[in-house]
């Protein structure tokens, strides 16, 4: 019996080869240690501050019902009514001071999640943290964001 190979098969067999001969290595936890967890998880009550200071300003807006207890990217279930954010780049978890320039109010909030998508936003609040900075009619607003370098503070 001859054995033949088409070219799916070829593809296949080199695409599995390719993707199951590199080793993981493990993320690298503090003071060049192995660690086998993930950053958020090596320290899961203390955040990972930011290594160096953020502070942006732009527009904000508010997510809730339709992603109530959906996954985050932090691997928690979202909560509306809880105290956080999303952003595109910060390390998850870390926290945030937001500052609505419309009318003065600050709030310090945690990155747990990945966002906002659409254009021209710098950041997705809770319904909860939009409410405490005023702006759940209209849906968004202008904000400042500053890192907390300092957790202590918390």
């Amino acid at each position: 019996m001859v054995f033949s190979l088409n070219k799916k098969m070829l593809f296949f067999i080199g695409f599995f080869w390719f993707i199951t001969a590199f080793e993981v290595t493990p993320v690298k936890a503090n003071n060049n240690e192995q660690s086998d967890q993930l950053p958020s998880t090596v320290y899961p009550n203390h955040p990972l501050p930011a290594k160096q200071p953020y502070c942006e300003t732009g527009q904000a807006s508010w997510y809730g019902k339709r992603f109530q207890g959906k996954k985050t990217a932090s691997g928690e279930r979202f909560d509306m009514h809880a105290i956080s954010a999303a952003h595109r780049t910060l390390p998850i978890p870390s926290y945030v001071k937001v500052t609505n320039l419309n009318n003065g109010k600050s709030i310090v909030v945690r990155i747990n999640d990945r966002g906002p998508y659409r254009k021209k936003r710098i950041l997705d609040l809770s319904y909860a943290a939009a409410k405490k900075l005023g702006f759940t009619k209209k849906g968004h607003t202008k904000v400042s964001v500053e890192t907390l370098q300092d957790t202590t503070l918390l």
